[in-house]
């Protein structure tokens, strides 16, 4: 039971942290009338999809940045195919863009990833990394005014990015403090995806369209490959984080803080700019890239034997 209760508390946390990178920062504005109500509803859609990653990771036996970029499409295809049907839109473009190119390669590896290897660097490396990471959300904050005609305030703005950074760097202390990723009972780890697949069941027979069957194939082989490099092993240690002072986790604050000031002061009140083609010119080919990567390597591992007992 400690185990169960220590899965569902990291997939909590991991929903906190994939809001900021996943939902504010790619929006950038905050939606209007928005709520702590409707972002407590999204945060825990996005904790199940983070669930159904975390399931797979544990199922893999996969560590390491690959866990988190691969663990990052799972969450993506079940956000954009399950939770919302984005995926099946522009396609087949939207297969990339956003599952692969935003939640895999920012979230997964720009956020998570970065987050907790620089955690065992200096403090003003890690500042750095992800000051680098604000100014990228700064960047793609440049579109949006061409598409929304009125933007919310300089205060709104600011209190958006670091009330769900807060949260997110909350998200952070709750991981670094679980520890070992948890090892529950296999029923335990079937449940959120039983459930993601039902709904997926359910909006096909509400909206048929066959693209909606492109989430099998994209998620069926994200799944071969990390099974494949995982090679099933209890994954143990392979992806426990390092434990610097709980307080460093806030400096993940300091990308929302530097994204909100740019989108603040310096996109507020402008035409905009296309970041939007100069984010998925560069974003959609590295992502896609990557995944292809992976998968190769997946092809050429050596086979091994099914888990038992998990």
């Amino acid at each position: 039971m400690t185990q169960a209760f220590r899965y569902f508390g990291m997939a909590i946390a991991m929903g906190m942290i994939s809001y900021w990178a996943s939902e504010s920062m790619f929006w950038s504005f905050p939606p209007q009338d928005i709520t702590p109500q409707q972002w407590a509803i999204t945060v825990i859609a996005y904790s199940g999809a983070a669930a159904c990653a975390l399931s797979a990771v544990i199922w893999s036996g996969l560590g390491g940045w690959k866990a988190v970029f691969l663990g990052g499409a799972i969450l993506g295809f079940i956000v954009e195919g399950v939770i919302v049907s984005t995926m099946y839109d522009a396609m087949p473009f939207q297969l990339v863009w956003t599952p692969l190119a935003w939640h895999a390669l920012v979230t997964g590896l720009g956020l998570f990833g970065v987050h907790f290897m620089m955690a065992k660097m200096p403090a003003y490396r890690h500042a750095l990394a992800l000051g680098v990471l604000g100014l990228g959300g700064g960047f793609f904050a440049g579109y949006w005014p061409l598409e929304r005609a009125t933007l919310p305030s300089a205060p709104q703005i600011l209190l958006y990015h670091l009330g769900t950074g807060a949260a997110a760097a909350l998200g952070c202390m709750m991981v670094a403090q679980l520890g070992r990723v948890p090892r529950p009972s296999s029923w335990v780890l079937l449940i959120v995806p039983v459930l993601a697949a039902a709904l997926w069941v359910f909006q096909g027979i509400y909206d048929p369209r066959a693209e909606r069957l492109t989430l099998l194939p994209m998620l069926g082989l994200t799944l071969w490959a990390m099974w494949r490099l995982g090679q099933g092993k209890p994954i143990g240690d392979a992806l426990s984080v390092p434990q610097p002072p709980l307080l460093r986790h806030m400096l993940v604050l300091i990308a929302p803080l530097v994204t909100a000031l740019i989108a603040a002061f310096a996109v507020r009140g402008t035409s905009g700019f296309a970041a939007n083609i100069v984010a998925a010119s560069t974003l959609a080919p590295l992502g896609l890239g990557l995944w292809l990567w992976l998968l190769w390597r997946a092809f050429r591992q050596p086979s091994a034997e099914p888990p038992s007992g998990r």
